[in-house]
């Protein structure tokens, strides 16, 4: 059995916390450092990029145990984790890029790094807009897939524990509750990847505000959850192997 969710979603839930973070500095015209932004992101979408490749290409996953998961996860969730790592390393070198080009205009010497702070201005959040605009259509296209995985989830009872797991093991006699609870997390953040490139466009604040908070649910829960699943996961390898 091979399965990388736990470090996955704690990843995935970091970067989403962070980019709401980080996109609020910004609108909010506060101090940031730009290297250490870009230093994290490239971290976090390095480990979900290589994980969820490694999940993606592994096919078939081993089942937990006859009728439970894992077949499925190369789907519902090396992909998407594969797709928004990928993502991720791309938006930081694309805000890089538009932090140097900003810093060489305000000062034209040698040597301008994004190591020193930075006030985000107006011109440089309709600069760095246009330069995530082409990507953001993928992440529009990645909210349409997590919307699909959402209503995969429920109408297939996806999402569900297997009965030997701690925890969340005690609710498999309930499968719709399991899959309603992430279904609904994975609907939150399609509804602001598919808003994200609108976004762009106008720079407005209200639809700032609507992602931030469909983003920042989903990045708390996925944190908790995640942290909780090394518990839960371990628990249930160790059961699964008859070590126990």
């Amino acid at each position: 059995m091979i399965i990388y969710n736990t470090l996955m979603a704690l990843a995935a839930a970091v970067s989403f916390l962070l980019i709401v973070n980080l996109g609020w500095r910004l609108l909010h015209a506060k101090p940031i450092a730009p290297t250490a932004w870009i230093v994290a992101f490239t971290a976090l979408g390095s480990i979900m990029t290589f994980l969820g490749a490694a999940m993606t290409v592994t096919w078939p996953l081993g089942e937990v145990q006859p009728g439970a998961c894992c077949q499925q996860d190369n789907i519902i969730f090396g992909e998407p984790i594969l797709s928004f790592g990928v993502t991720l390393l791309a938006a930081a070198y694309l805000f890089r890029s538009t932090i140097l080009s900003s810093l060489r205009q305000q000062t034209p010497a040698a040597g301008v790094s994004p190591d020193d702070e930075f006030v985000a201005e107006d011109r440089f959040l309709t600069k760095l807009s246009v330069a995530l605009q082409p990507l953001s259509w993928f992440v529009f296209a990645l909210g349409l897939a997590l919307f699909a995985l959402a209503a995969a989830g429920v109408r297939f009872t996806l999402f569900a524990a297997p009965p030997n797991e701690p925890i969340s093991g005690n609710f498999s006699g309930q499968p719709y509750l399991e899959a309603t609870f992430i279904s609904t997390l994975y609907a939150l953040m399609a509804i602001g990847a598919v808003l994200f490139p609108f976004f762009l466009r106008g720079l407005n604040r209200g639809l700032a505000k609507l992602i931030g908070i469909v983003w920042t649910i989903p990045g708390v829960i996925w944190l908790l959850f995640a942290s909780m699943n090394y518990y839960t996961h371990v628990g249930s390898l160790v059961k699964h192997t008859g070590n126990w």
